[in-house]
């Protein structure tokens, strides 16, 4: 975890900048993520502490399989569009 981070946290903020520059943010759709992923991310921290290890993998699991099978049998048009 710890060289994930140090690799990953350079990484996301050049790649940050590089978006800035070439004007790729959408910052009307930054505050309602940032409002909506905090939250989140702290929630779900404090609950994956909570729960065994067992059950945190079964549950990536399912989670998993279920993105699986919806990218291979979602054929609607709203499906496309959510993926991109």
């Amino acid at each position: 975890q710890g060289i994930n981070l140090t690799y990953f946290t350079p990484t996301a903020i050049t790649a940050l900048i590089t978006h800035i520059k070439n004007k790729l943010i959408v910052w009307r759709a930054v505050l309602p993520a940032v409002l909506a992923g905090v939250p989140a991310a702290i929630g779900t921290s404090l609950l994956s502490t909570e729960i065994s290890r067992s059950l945190s993998r079964r549950l990536f699991g399912a989670f998993l399989l279920a993105v699986g099978l919806f990218e291979l049998f979602c054929k609607k048009p709203e499906c496309k569009r959510a993926r991109k």
